[in-house]
């Protein structure tokens, strides 16, 4: 059942303000006010959590990009919202953040689907069709943990492999399976989001149930997928040195990644590669991050670099 935007209540404020709202991506970024037949959004509301700024809007496609939406205060919360009507699936957009330092254009860190560009892009929201239910029946009943054999894989495997010579998830799936599956591995490894906006799936290689059905073809040869992250910034585009994961709500966010993927995408694990972290804090947050995915999916592997 697609799921519409809700009202941001009471608990979800609090739950974003503790660190422990698991499903995030329901919350901040653009949510569907209405969805038609063929799953395409129709109004939208945006959601950016940006706690040091003077004020907020939205531009994209649905004007021509020449006049923002301003968004408002949701409580003392640090996250701005407002609806737009005629923002609807496969629209482009980016926010305008005024801070005391002046202004500044930012993609959304919460964008689930992205342009090549970088900017996000409002998603379709129809329902996949999963075709690899066995799998997820029994995945935890495969090899334990010590008997993996892992396969990186790099995204630059994917080029010139389409018959028009394009890089996609078909074309990257169709060199590595037969490599991965033959040799005996039982995991390939491999980044599946920007550094900017960790919850959008590569856009150069296709669209996101492009993406779903990679992980099915591997999950159809017995193998399981590693979903890699890498996140760099948070959603107020601070790029981070560790310092503000002391902060709930950019702890919540990278929690909350990682079960996006594990979710939506039917990932069998997740390595999140956290540069420059201070030890203590990657510590810390690797103990947060395995107690939350091992309540959530209680079969799937957790990496943390």
């Amino acid at each position: 059942m697609v799921k519409l935007a809700r009202p941001i209540g009471d608990l979800d404020l609090h739950l974003f303000g503790e660190g422990t709202h698991r499903r995030l991506w329901e919350l901040l970024g653009p949510q569907p006010l209405h969805v038609d037949a063929d799953g395409t959004a129709i109004g939208i509301r945006f959601a950016l959590w940006a706690p040091d700024a003077e004020s907020v809007s939205v531009v994209g496609d649905w004007n021509g990009g020449e006049t923002p939406a301003a968004m408002s205060h949701v409580g003392v919360s640090g996250i701005w919202s407002t609806m737009v009507p005629l923002a609807r699936s496969g629209h482009r957009y980016a926010f305008d953040v005024v801070g005391a330092d002046g202004s500044v254009r930012l993609d959304d860190p919460m964008a689930r689907r992205s342009a090549v560009t970088a900017v996000g892009m409002v998603p379709d929201v129809g329902e996949y069709e999963w075709g690899d239910d066995a799998w997820m029946r029994t995945r935890c009943s495969g090899p334990s943990a010590t008997d993996w054999r892992i396969r990186p894989a790099h995204l630059g495997e994917a080029h010139h492999t389409d018959t028009d010579g394009a890089a996609s998830w078909e074309a990257l799936a169709a060199r590595l399976v037969e490599h991965v599956a033959t040799p005996g591995s039982t995991h390939v490894e491999l980044p599946v989001a920007s550094e900017s906006a960790v919850y959008a799936p590569f856009p150069r290689l296709g669209e996101p149930d492009d993406l779903r059905r990679f992980v099915e073809r591997f999950h159809a040869r017995g193998v399981g997928v590693i979903a890699t992250i890498r996140p760099a910034r948070t959603s107020h585009g601070i790029h981070h040195d560790g310092g503000d994961l002391l902060r709930n709500e950019v702890r919540n966010m990278l929690i909350a990644n990682a079960l996006y993927w594990l979710e939506e995408f039917h990932v069998d694990g997740v390595r999140l590669v956290m540069d420059g972290v201070e030890p203590a804090l990657a510590e810390a947050l690797a103990r947060e991050l395995v107690a939350v995915v091992g309540e959530e999916f209680d079969d799937a592997a957790v990496i943390i670099d």
